[in-house]
């Protein structure tokens, strides 16, 4: 399946690219996002992973949510405040 993928966290990212990435069918967020950092040679520790959210489609996401052929993902930064 294509999934579109928007890394718009590039701080945390760094050099995973944003595009088109061809996945199994039944691949998860949490899937799609190991892939691109392999591609990329960059190994994404906790707390990296741990400050990242996700929009599929333009719905909140999780990381185990499964993606479908066609889906848009934006992999965004947790804003924290307080």
């Amino acid at each position: 399946m294509k999934i579109n993928a928007k890394f718009h966290c590039r701080e945390i990212a760094r050099s995973i690219r944003s595009g088109e990435y061809t996945l199994s069918e039944g691949t998860s967020v949490e899937g799609l996002v190991d892939a691109a950092a392999r591609e990329a040679g960059v190994t994404l520790d906790q707390s990296e992973k741990d400050c990242m959210v996700f929009l599929v489609n333009s719905v909140p996401a999780k990381w185990d949510t499964q993606l479908k052929d066609g889906d848009m993902i934006r992999v965004l930064n947790k804003i924290l405040g307080g």
